[in-house]
């Protein structure tokens, strides 16, 4: 969703890999069912430190979310109309495929329960 920049964790090398191998699982599963996967698509939501590696990026402070302050929340916002957000878009869609195979259907939110700044 991207609401949320931190939040408990980290999360353990074993639950992020018991994770993946799961979901290789599911969707081995799911496709013998003659079901079609949706994967979900870059949204937008980046590190607040890809500024420095990208200074000319388009990007923007999010407000904060839900009843959590910045701490939490005012996640770092990559700009749709920026180069980079579709070259993130392609590297992730890219792993998706290489890892799970693609039935061609993603789905983004980019905006979910947040205020675009135009």
């Amino acid at each position: 969703m991207g609401n949320l920049q931190t939040f408990g964790g980290p999360l353990s090398d074993n639950y992020i890999n018991f994770k993946f191998y799961l979901a290789i699982k599911i969707v081995k599963r799911v496709r013998q069912f003659g079901m079609l996967t949706v994967f979900p698509a870059f949204a937008g939501h980046v590190p607040q430190n890809l500024a420095r590696v990208y200074p000319s990026a388009k990007i923007t402070q999010l407000s904060t979310w839900s009843h959590f302050n910045c701490t939490y929340s005012c996640t770092t916002f990559l700009e749709p109309e920026d180069a980079l957000f579709t070259q993130i878009g392609s590297a992730l869609i890219n792993q998706y495929i290489k890892f799970f195979g693609t039935d061609h259907i993603y789905n983004s939110d980019l905006f979910n329960e947040m205020t675009p700044k135009t």
